[in-house]
């Protein structure tokens, strides 16, 4: 009974390990799919460097350096919003931090893709058992509004906070969004 547990303990591990979408790029609207994104170096994103700088180190810095933040006592993960006009090159930069995020699992969705509360578990676990990961969710704002304003229940939104911030602790995670109305983002969010 020991020996079978152990077998099963161990073929788990090896097939958690040794997962083939661990570190690739991959798309999930319910179904997990391989991304081709090409190569987009930081050279053509035309940004202040020091705000290049900051978007690097908090999203890939951070997750090479998770072992190093874990050591301080520093959260094991992270989220940050790229607001602007539409075409202002919040994707680019998306697609720059895939190209750098050698080893990084990169999973992308769409917040129009996000019907359910149990769609954002299910993502936050798929990157949870892939990590570390980057969760790009492109146009929050679609979703992610200001709760006194267009409150009706939300449970995407309600989800996302829960997997952000919840009680059950998420590790070497980085949830990056993209938002071109910004200033209507609910505060939690924001």
């Amino acid at each position: 009974d020991g020996l079978v547990k152990k077998l099963l303990h161990d073929v788990k591990a090896y097939m958690h390990k040794n997962n083939f979408y661990r570190g690739q790029k991959v798309s999930y609207n319910g179904q997990i799919s391989f991304l081709n994104v090409g190569r987009r170096c930081w050279a053509s994103v035309v940004l202040d460097p020091g705000i290049k700088e900051g978007i690097r180190l908090n999203t890939v810095g951070f997750l090479k350096n998770i072992d190093r933040l874990r050591e301080y006592g520093i959260p094991p993960k992270r989220g940050i919003i790229l607001a602007g006009d539409p075409g202002t090159g919040k994707t680019i930069v998306c697609k720059a931090l895939m190209s750098e995020a050698e080893g990084v699992t990169c999973i992308n969705t769409s917040a129009y893709a996000i019907g359910k509360g149990e769609y954002i578990s299910e993502l936050y676990e798929i990157a949870q058992d892939l990590s570390p990961s980057l969760v790009f969710i492109e146009d929050i704002d679609y979703f992610g509004q200001e709760r006194l304003e267009s409150y009706r229940g939300n449970p995407p939104f309600l989800a996302l906070l829960a997997e952000m911030d919840g009680i059950k602790e998420k590790s070497a995670i980085v949830t990056i969004a993209t938002s071109n109305c910004f200033e209507k983002s609910d505060k939690a969010l924001s």
